[in-house]
């Protein structure tokens, strides 16, 4: 991010005039937090504070100010990570975190231009992206490197939740499917329909030539779940719309269909697998129960990690 002008006192010498731009600029820039000697800036705050009011606006100064502290907290937080990880050996490059924004730029179908003209609009700027992308790879790494290989979920511990929450898990016929999302504009005319058809015809070629299909949906998904590689989980079949029945009836785990408009979509279905009333559906449930049960012990080991952390470390705070 662009700092402040800080530079204006030098000497005592200075004109009073210029004097007065540098105090201005300390004030804008002041320290709010120290964390173990690295320190975080008022600038840094109101930098994300920005962002947060261009989509969320408001002028209740409480409001305001409870924005602000939960950026500290966040930027707190980023600071005792990053400090672990280098503790650790753990890095984050300056080429993953490009690859991160060129994720981001195929995900949308951006160009460069285009990519920083958004960020232009949320009040962002590529420094501010990437030093965001770098927190939250720096946490990832800590999480998948350093915590996830210590959780151990038993047979055990599945099986008694599985009975548990029975209800939950009915073993109706279900498909587990993927899919690769591409939007139409409101009103689209046929004319920008059969582009968008063509789109994913090329799409399938792709795929059919030996592109995973997790992997083109990561690059050219629309949807939400684009970053999971188009996966929708498990869908009960009769709670498809006819059209989707119509499109996956025949195909076997691995086949997907030919591109189906659905509403203001385009989209492409692949059956990852079925399931039904078997063992094999059972096997399914038990897994999806593992990774959640994974997922609850790894927040758990986050949280205790952070309190600890925090605890021990040296945080001043002036906000």
């Amino acid at each position: 991010m662009r700092k402040a002008l800080t530079i204006g006192v030098l000497g005592i010498s200075l004109a009073i005039g210029f004097f007065s731009i540098a105090v201005k600029a300390e004030v804008v820039d002041r320290i709010v937090a120290v964390v173990n000697g690295d320190i975080i800036t008022m600038q840094e705050i109101d930098g994300r504070l920005k962002t947060i009011l261009k989509r969320q606006p408001t002028e209740d100064k409480v409001r305001i100010n409870q924005i602000r502290r939960q950026i500290l907290e966040l930027l707190i937080e980023r600071n005792l990570i990053a400090q672990e990880n280098k503790k650790l050996g753990i890095t984050v490059s300056n080429e993953e975190v490009d690859q991160a924004i060129e994720r981001i730029k195929k995900r949308n179908s951006f160009t460069q231009e285009e990519f920083e003209a958004n960020l232009n609009r949320m009040g962002m700027n590529m420094d501010l992206v990437k030093t965001d992308l770098r927190g939250q790879l720096n946490k990832m790494k800590l999480l998948n490197k350093e915590m996830r290989p210590r959780i151990i979920i038993s047979d055990d511990q599945i099986d008694a939740y599985y009975k548990a929450h029975a209800q939950d898990y009915d073993q109706e016929d279900k498909v587990h499917l993927r899919n690769i999302l591409l939007i139409l504009p409101m009103n689209a005319s046929e004319s920008i329909i059969r582009e968008k058809m063509n789109r994913a015809n090329e799409i399938i070629a792709e795929i059919n030539n030996g592109r995973n299909f997790a992997d083109a949906a990561q690059e050219y998904s629309k949807g939400t779940n684009a970053s999971t590689g188009g996966d929708m989980g498990l869908v009960a079949w009769d709670d498809m719309t006819p059209v989707i029945r119509d499109a996956l009836k025949d195909l076997k785990d691995g086949q997907m269909c030919q591109p189906i408009k659905l509403g203001q979509t385009i989209q492409i279905l692949q059956v990852v697998s079925r399931y039904g009333s078997n063992e094999k559906a059972v096997a399914a449930t038990k897994k999806r129960i593992q990774e959640m049960l994974i997922s609850q012990e790894l927040k758990k080991k986050y949280n205790a990690w952070l309190k600890a952390t925090r605890t021990k470390s040296m945080i001043k705070i002036k906000f």
